[in-house]
């Protein structure tokens, strides 16, 4: 199985660039996206491997029913005795790792530099364009 890093690399400039930019995704979302051509393991250490500069990276815990009940920061503690209530059902979370999932969202400087690298190479797109589009016309002129 190949190493993917530029794949997964334009990946997450795309989704960044998205309106509204993708929020919450997972490792599992990353490696459907790319078709399985990497393990969980290498996507998941090249992900954590971000955090702080492209990415940021969050637990979210499950009410006991299963709703997405609280997240905070990776290595936040959750207080045993006053647990977080979920949003949708008013049950307290389960505070147990399983019941609860990594996820990653982007950071606003890793949006704005996506979104401006998106339209510098969109307008070098329309230059080269434009380019070919003169260079037809001048061969058209050519031949008359």
């Amino acid at each position: 199985m190949t190493k993917p890093i530029a794949i997964i690399n334009e990946l997450l400039q795309f989704w960044a660039t998205l309106t509204p930019p993708v929020i919450d995704f997972t490792v599992e979302n990353v490696l459907s996206a790319i078709k399985y051509e990497a393990t969980y393991d290498y996507v998941l250490r090249l992900l954590m491997s971000k955090d702080g500069f492209e990415i940021n990276i969050s637990r979210i815990y499950l009410c006991p029913e299963n709703h997405k009940a609280h997240q905070c920061k990776l290595d936040e503690d959750i207080d045993d005795f006053d647990l977080p209530q979920c949003h949708v059902c008013g049950e307290e979370i389960i505070n147990d790792l399983d019941h609860s999932f990594i996820v990653f969202n982007f950071s606003k400087d890793f949006i704005e530099d996506a979104k401006k690298k998106a339209h510098h190479l969109g307008s070098l797109n329309d230059q080269n364009k434009e380019l070919v589009n003169q260079s037809q016309f001048n061969n058209l002129l050519m031949k008359k």
